[in-house]
């Protein structure tokens, strides 16, 4: 896992996790938009998995800097459905929820670039659960 403090060098990723810790919202949302950018600059479909609070936000934000045909590229879901469905951190739930959502943007037969924002109950995040996750995900999505 990556820990990045700017977006600006996310093109260069082809694969894998970043850990993103923020305290600046508006800087998030900014790094948000310049993530969508450069995937849709690489022709691929954006995944944003991201809190109901920040969801209007993010959309509003979106709807001002890309237009119909780029919007048809990204694809906006509530993160309590993947992380807190089931209480807590499930790798489990995630992943069918993963398999869900990115089954909808395969369609379009292109690369998908993913953000999700998870969200602890604790100040420290639960690393053996990350790992677990990060390495049944890549797994399942590349098949290492």
């Amino acid at each position: 896992m990556k820990t990045i403090n700017s977006i600006s060098s996310s093109k260069k990723f082809d694969k894998g996790h970043v850990f993103y810790r923020f305290e600046d919202k508006q800087f998030y949302i900014n790094n948000l938009m310049r993530f969508i950018k450069n995937g849709l600059e690489s022709k691929q479909c954006i995944l944003i998995i991201e809190n109901m609070r920040a969801l209007p936000l993010i959309k509003a934000t979106i709807d001002k800097k890309f237009i119909h045909k780029q919007k048809e590229s990204i694809r906006l879901v509530n993160n309590f459905d993947y992380y807190l469905a089931n209480g807590d951190f499930h790798t489990k739930t995630i992943l069918t929820h993963f398999q869900e959502d990115l089954s909808m943007l395969k369609m379009k037969n292109t690369m998908i670039r993913t953000w999700a924002h998870v969200e602890w109950a604790s100040e420290k995040p639960d690393i053996l659960l990350i790992e677990e996750f990060e390495s049944t995900a890549d797994n399942w999505f590349y098949g290492n």
